[in-house]
């Protein structure tokens, strides 16, 4: 449940990819080159930033279902820090490059189970801890969005299972499976 929560959330983000700023109205301030607010078609809107047309600099999306965007943007897309929070209450504070979380950052999910550390293109990648709402903890390796090589699970009760790492694989799939890599923001568009 927790990762379909993490696809939503970058869903959210996805939007800002396929945004183009002639599909909204600007209704305040400059959106060539300055500040204002940009109202959408489907009644999401950003107020923040903008240069060349590009939302650029720091900015707030605001989406109609109750989701928002706040942070850094670069050419059209969060770029830089930024803080992505779903209408259930999850979200994600970290680093975005290209619309997705990348280098560090933490997901809090509205079930209360956290995951801080590393994160590359969108997913769990490097050295990260995920405590869970039922008090278990993982600390260690992460590889596209699965536990994945060292680390050590300890359960509410403290006891330790060091998690010893598998054979790499030779190849990677192709087709994505549920709790892997697939981008969770190709839902929303933004107009």
């Amino acid at each position: 449940m927790n990762l379909v929560k993490l696809f939503v959330l970058w869903f959210i983000v996805y939007g800002f990819m396929v945004t183009n700023l002639h599909a909204g109205n600007c209704t305040k301030g400059n959106c060539k080159n300055g500040k204002g607010m940009m109202l959408y078609k489907n009644g999401d809107r950003y107020i923040g930033e903008f240069r060349s047309e590009f939302k650029e600099g720091i900015g707030t999306y605001f989406y109609s279902n109750g989701d928002k965007y706040v942070g850094e943007f670069k050419n059209d897309k969060p770029n830089g820090s930024g803080t992505a929070t779903l209408a259930d209450g999850s979200e994600y504070v970290g680093q975005f490059r290209d619309n997705y979380p990348e280098g560090e950052g933490t997901m809090t999910y509205s079930s209360g189970s956290i995951y801080t550390g590393a994160w590359h293109n969108g997913l769990k990648h490097g050295y990260g801890t995920m405590m869970y709402n039922s008090g278990n903890k993982y600390s260690g390796e992460w590889r596209y969005g699965k536990r994945e090589g060292r680390g050590v699970f300890t359960y509410v009760n403290y006891q330790s299972e060091p998690k010893k790492p598998k054979k790499p694989k030779k190849s990677r799939p192709t087709a994505f499976k549920e709790n892997s890599q697939i981008p969770f923001w190709t839902t929303h568009q933004t107009y």
